[in-house]
């Protein structure tokens, strides 16, 4: 049995609030149940209940796979890291930064923050104008890898001349490190709809 089988039809019906299903029987009926008082309040919560339904309906739609989630976070953090060379290399180009830093100084539109500041206002001086930048994209490239959710690998130094790899971790830091990622998993997993 799928999702839309299931679903029932004023979740997709674009003209049909939550407001509009919780009827005087239904607001009753539910407030009797859940031992709650027939007030707004209750009210209010019903169908605060059946808007999160549908969100949550519309967003189970748009789920991906574990491993999609990590493919993608991957990405990004392997071009974060790409963007953090690319601003570094620039220090290689004498001039370069001088002129980009007037062509920022004199670009008629940027995105302003709710503070006003725009991008402008976030650059360095000359010779490091990206400085700021490039520690941000390591902090947001540290944060990408560690929302990927691989499953933990032995931290082992590789012996020289054939001697037996060295581990550089216990085998209960390795055996929690793995219940830490089964969890994870677990808790992350897609649900499976059960046919009766």
């Amino acid at each position: 049995m799928d999702i839309e089988t299931i679903t029932p039809g004023w979740v997709d019906a674009v003209d049909v609030e939550a407001d509009d299903l919780v009827t005087p029987d239904l607001h009753e009926s539910f407030a009797s149940i859940a031992g709650l008082p027939k007030d707004d309040a209750t009210k209010v919560a019903l169908v605060g209940a059946l808007d999160a339904f549908r969100s949550g309906y519309f967003d189970l739609d748009a789920l991906r796979s574990e491993s999609d989630d990590n493919k993608a976070l991957e990405a990004a953090a392997d071009s974060a890291g790409a963007l953090y060379d690319a601003l570094l290399a620039l220090l290689e180009y004498p001039g370069v930064e001088g002129r980009l830093e007037q062509t920022i100084q004199d670009f008629p539109r940027f995105y302003e923050f709710e503070d006003g500041r725009t991008l402008k206002d976030l650059i360095g001086t000359r010779q490091n104008i990206f400085m700021v930048y490039r520690e941000l994209l390591v902090d947001l490239q540290a944060c990408l890898e560690m929302t990927s959710n691989r499953k933990p690998m032995r931290k082992v130094l590789e012996g020289l001349d054939g001697e037996e790899p060295i581990k550089l971790e216990t085998d209960e830091g390795f055996s929690e490190r793995m219940r830490e990622w089964r969890a994870r998993s677990k808790a992350r997993a897609l649900p499976r709809l059960q046919t009766h």
